[in-house]
């Protein structure tokens, strides 16, 4: 029998457009990571839930459901009996007829989900990824949340949540141990005596807290800040990033730190304040180590910014920008000599290579939210509070999380114009300084 003469199934709900499935059927591929596979109950079949910009679609064997968003009058997040155990459910209303009622597919006690939640009632799908797609219906239907797991049309009443703080993963003396550990490794593998060492680390420190103080203004958390040796120090932020200008900023809010500390210290080291040996390393380094984090290579600030940037590219369009630098960076190592410092640029472009990698296929999660047309901005609120509801933490994280919002023309702009004026700064800096007193030269090294 072919896709055209199975029987068409009973629509779920009394809303929606009930169409023919195309010829390939309700498939889900590899790549398709904007369909929510689900199971009916009692027939095992599968249903493929798809959130769009016109609707919630529901494609099964033979035929596809297109429910408006308009036909949706409120979600209830609720707990459905599972023998001993309680699965995680949602209720989604509909303007007329019975709702559309999910559970959690891959949780303990799922094997024992009854069919309905309520006798004669609609069948209870087994849905994996259950709080994204929840949050994806409430923002697209136009909901808000009313109270904790129950959401409506119109005001909000619940109070906005902030972001619950992740368990801790290393204990409170990890930190202070790796800057040790930084400083022994600089020391004993790079031509830097311990002062040298010492400069360079509060380099890294004043970079990385002018990530902190980027991430406060723009309303994100920061985990704290990580010290690898042999690798720099990184500042982790406690959930994702409203929108791509906040992330471009913070990422170029590190390197921007080098120009009021790299006048600083050329005034100390002029005035006397500083030897002249401690003087050209901490000038030299503040400037160079941020020069370096500058370069469009992902995990670097300027390749963080320049992924910002691209993110609304189409996609060939944006893997041409952001391996463009690695291969050319790949290209110079041709004409390398072969030493520690060569291999050492080797390993960071394949480094720069895997970490992009892994950044466009978080990107291939986040398309489908992007194509739909949802408000990203309201689906990480109805994440967060769904999370809420369900678990009793916020999150905006889970399930994948919501990519940030893209950025404007005048944004890009900007980004741009930030960029290039913190680049032209600091090779004026170096330029200034090195009429003053050149950087290597006397008891420069």
């Amino acid at each position: 029998m072919t896709t055209g003469e199975m029987a068409v199934p009973t629509p779920l709900t009394a809303v929606a457009r009930v169409e023919p499935l195309p010829p390939d059927g309700a498939a889900v591929r590899r790549d398709d990571h904007g369909a929510f596979r689900a199971v009916e109950p009692g027939s095992g079949r599968a249903v493929v839930i798809r959130p769009t910009v016109e609707g919630l679609i529901l494609e099964r064997e033979a035929s596809r459901e297109v429910i408006p968003w308009d036909a949706v009058v409120g979600v209830d997040l609720l707990e459905a009996p599972a023998g001993t155990m309680r699965v995680a459910a949602a209720r989604v209303l509909m303007r007329e007829g019975p709702p559309l009622e999910m559970a959690r597919m891959h949780t303990a006690g799922a094997e024992y989900l009854p069919f309905s939640l309520t006798t004669d009632g609609p069948p209870l799908l087994r849905v994996e990824r259950l709080r994204l797609l929840i949050a994806a219906t409430v923002a697209g239907s136009g909901c808000v949340a009313i109270a904790k797991g129950v959401f409506r049309p119109g005001e909000r009443t619940l109070p906005r949540l902030d972001v619950t703080p992740r368990p801790r993963m290393l204990p409170a003396w990890t930190q202070p141990m790796l800057l040790l550990l930084s400083v022994l490794a600089l020391v004993l593998v790079f031509p830097v005596d311990y002062s040298g060492a010492i400069a360079i680390m509060v380099v890294l420190f004043v970079h990385e807290y002018g990530h902190v103080v980027a991430m406060r203004r723009c309303g994100v958390r920061e985990r704290g800040v990580l010290f690898l040796p042999l690798l720099g120090a990184a500042t982790v932020p406690e959930h994702s990033f409203d929108s791509r200008w906040d992330e471009a900023r913070v990422a170029l809010a590190g390197p921007v730190t080098a120009l009021p500390l790299s006048v600083g210290v050329l005034i100390a080291w002029r005035l006397g304040w500083l030897s002249d040996d401690l003087g050209q390393d901490a000038f030299r380094w503040t400037l160079v180590l941020n020069l370096l984090n500058l370069l469009p290579m992902m995990p670097l600030d300027g390749g963080r910014a320049l992924m910002s940037v691209a993110a609304g590219l189409p996609i060939i369009a944006r893997k041409i920008v952001a391996y463009a630098p690695a291969a050319l960076a790949g290209l110079l190592l041709v004409f390398g000599t072969g030493d520690a410092l060569t291999f050492g640029v080797a390993v960071f472009v394949v480094f720069a290579v895997v970490v992009t990698r892994i950044t466009f296929r978080r990107h291939a999660l986040h398309r489908w939210m992007e194509e739909a047309e949802l408000d990203l901005r309201e689906v990480r609120t109805a994440l967060r509070d769904v999370s809420f509801a369900l678990t009793g933490a916020v999150r905006d994280d889970v399930d994948g999380g919501v990519p940030p919002v893209p950025m404007t023309g005048p944004q890009i702009v900007g980004v741009i114009a930030m960029y290039v004026g913190i680049l032209v700064a600091m090779v004026g800096l170096l330029f200034v300084a090195s009429m003053i007193a050149p950087i290597v030269g006397e008891g420069g090294g």
